[in-house]
C-alpha cells in the first residue's frame, strides 16, 4: 500500500470516529431533551391533578356552604314563621282589647236609646178608613174641607177627602203577648222543664215578659209553681234600668222554665200565664 492509500484510510477512520463521537454527544442531548420533555409532559399532568383536587375541594366547600346556608335559611324561615304567628296572635289580642274598649266607650244600648228618641213612633189617635178598604193609623195634624194631613209612622200623609170613607178615634196601642207554637215538656226526677216561644202580636213593646207555670195533681190542687223571664231584646228604660226581657211588636222570644216538684207527687196537668208590662 502506498502512502496515498494509507492517508485515505486514515481520513476515513478519522471521519467515522468523529461521527461516532458526535452521535454519542448528540444522543446524550436528545436523551436529556426527551427526559426534559417527559418531565414537562408529566409536570402539566401533576398540575392538572393539583388543579382538579383544588377544584374538587372548592366544590365540596361550596356544596357544604350551600348546605349550611340552606339549613340556616330553613331555620331562619321556620323561626320567622313562628315569629309571624306570635305577632299575629299579639295583634289579635290587641284587636280584642280594642273592640272591648270600643264597646265600653260606645254602648249599643245607649246608642239604641238615642235612636229611639230620634225615631220615636208618633202617637196614634185616629184610624182613617179609605174607600178601598185600607185603614190608615196616625194622628190628624191638619184638616180642611178638601184634605186631611195625617202624621204616620212613615211621615206626613195627605189624604183627599173623596178617598176617606170613615174617621174614628183609635184605640190605645197595647202590647199583646201570646204563645207562639207548642210547649215542650221534659219530665225529670223532682222537676219539670218547659220550653217554648211567645210572640208580641200587639202594637206596643212588651217589657219584662214572664211566663208562669202551675202544676196540679189529680184533685186539681196546685202542687208546684214557678216562672221564668223570656230571652228577649235588650232595652234601657228612663230609670237607667237595663233589661233583656222585652219583645217588640211582631217579634218572638224563647223561654225555659224549670218547676221543681215535691217528692212522691203525681202531676196531672199544668197551666200557664203570660205577664208583661208596658212603658
Amino acid at each position: 500500500m502506498n502512502k496515498i492509500g494509507i492517508l485515505l484510510v486514515s481520513a476515513t477512520l478519522l471521519l467515522a470516529s468523529c461521527s461516532t463521537i458526535s452521535g454519542l454527544f448528540s444522543g446524550g442531548d436528545e436523551t436529556e431533551t426527551d427526559q426534559q420533555a417527559v418531565q414537562e409532559t408529566r409536570q402539566p399532568s401533576q398540575q392538572d391533578a393539583t388543579r382538579s383536587t383544588a377544584r374538587d375541594t372548592s366544590q365540596r366547600v361550596q356544596t357544604a356552604s350551600r348546605t349550611q346556608l340552606s339549613s340556616e335559611k330553613s331555620s331562619r324561615q321556620f323561626y320567622q314563621l313562628e315569629q309571624d304567628l306570635d305577632s299575629l296572635k299579639k295583634e289579635m289580642r290587641t284587636m280584642r282589647r280594642y273592640i272591648r274598649n270600643t264597646d265600653s266607650d260606645i254602648s249599643p244600648f245607649l246608642l239604641q236609646k238615642e235612636l229611639q228618641k230620634v225615631l220615636s213612633m208618633p202617637e196614634v189617635t185616629h184610624e182613617i178608613e179609605l174607600v178601598n178598604g185600607t185603614t190608615v193609623r196616625g194622628k190628624i195634624i191638619r184638616e180642611t174641607v178638601d184634605e186631611l194631613v195625617v202624621q204616620t209612622q212613615i211621615g206626613h200623609l195627605t189624604l183627599n177627602r173623596n178617598l176617606v170613607e170613615d174617621t174614628r178615634r183609635a184605640k190605645p196601642a197595647k202590647a199583646k203577648v201570646v204563645l207562639d207554637g207548642p210547649i215542650e215538656e221534659e219530665t225529670h226526677e223532682g222537676k219539670r222543664v218547659y220550653r217554648g216561644h211567645v210572640k208580641n202580636t200587639g202594637l206596643r213593646r212588651a217589657d219584662f215578659v214572664r211566663i208562669v207555670f202551675e202544676l196540679s195533681n189529680p184533685s186539681a190542687r196546685t202542687v208546684a209553681t214557678d216562672s221564668a223571664f223570656v230571652d228577649g231584646s235588650t232595652h234601657m228604660f228612663n230609670t237607667s234600668v237595663l233589661s233583656d226581657t222585652s219583645i217588640e211588636p211582631g217579634e218572638s222570644a224563647s223561654f225555659v222554665c224549670t218547676v221543681f216538684t215535691p217528692p212522691d207527687t203525681k202531676i196531672s196537668y199544668y197551666t200557664y200565664e203570660i205577664h208583661w208590662t208596658e212603658e
